[in-house]
Order: C-alpha cells, then sequence, then structure tokens
C-alpha cells in the first residue's frame, strides 16, 4: 500500500505515527522520571558545588 503522498495528508499521517507501537512508547513520555522517585526532590542535580562560609567584616 504504502505512505499517504500529497499536499492534504498531514493529518493522516501524523494520526497513523500514534497508532505506531515504538512511536508512541517514545514520544509519550511515559517512560520518563526525571526525580528517580526522590520524595522532596529540589531539582536535578547537574554537579556538587561546595558552599563555602563567608568571612563577616567583623572578623579581624
Amino acid at each position: 500500500m504504502g505512505k499517504c503522498r500529497g499536499l492534504h495528508t498531514a493529518r493522516k499521517l501524523r494520526n497513523q505515527k500514534w497508532h505506531d507501537k515504538q512511536y508512541k512508547k517514545a514520544h509519550l513520555a511515559l517512560k520518563a522520571n526525571p526525580f528517580g522517585g526522590a520524595s522532596h526532590a529540589k531539582g536535578i542535580m547537574l554537579e556538587k558545588v561546595g558552599v563555602e562560609a563567608t568571612h563577616s567584616k567583623f572578623c579581624h
């Protein structure tokens, strides 16, 4: 049979994509879990940065 080829077939092609099992699995974002099940996650950690204590102006 083949694909639909025409100027007005975009909707049909788009709808057919969602019936493809692999496409649906890849694009529904059901597998994505950025926080990894953490309960109180503040955000996605990219790198650990150590915060040093600053010296106040009263310490001489």
